[in-house]
């Protein structure tokens, strides 16, 4: 739902410099997507590339910005499973380890974390089936207590 990439967000998000602005145009994102798309979405991606980019949180100054934005889209429509979701958990050991200890952190905090999304942007020369399987199934899953989905996967 919102990008923690600055350049992929909409420039009037990009021009917030301000917390409390912030705050409150990224609850009018929530709010008014949400009563855009209710009933008709599955699933959402959160805070997308989170471990790629800190701008959300630089602007907010809040820590705990990710477990608000869970919580907010969670009340405002709860019948939609909801994603930590980063490019590189696959093909990154350091990206692996990141997501699964935000997951159990998050999920550890009471967050409403359905499951983690894996943006797959790779070919399937990138991939190491035994360390996927392995490394990131089933034990890593059970680690953080989420589901893992693969998404966007490119061939």
């Amino acid at each position: 739902m919102i990008s923690a990439v600055q350049a992929n967000n909409p420039s009037w998000i990009q021009a917030i410099n301000d917390s409390s602005t912030m705050l409150e145009k990224l609850n009018t994102r929530i709010t008014g997507t949400i009563n855009l798309v209710s009933g008709r979405i599955a699933a959402w991606n959160v805070l997308n590339d989170e471990l790629h980019s800190d701008f959300m949180h630089s602007i907010t100054n809040d820590a705990d910005l990710t477990n608000i934005l869970f919580s907010n889209i969670s009340s405002a429509d709860s019948s939609v499973d909801l994603f930590l979701n980063d490019y590189g958990v696959i093909t990154s050991p350091v990206y692996t380890t990141a997501i699964k200890e935000s997951a159990k952190r998050y999920r550890d905090a009471n967050v409403p974390i359905y499951g983690i999304g894996a943006q797959s942007h790779f070919t399937s020369s990138d991939i190491d089936i035994t360390r996927l399987k392995v490394g990131l199934f089933p034990s890593d899953v059970k680690y953080c207590g989420s589901p893992f989905y693969l998404e966007t996967y490119h061939d």
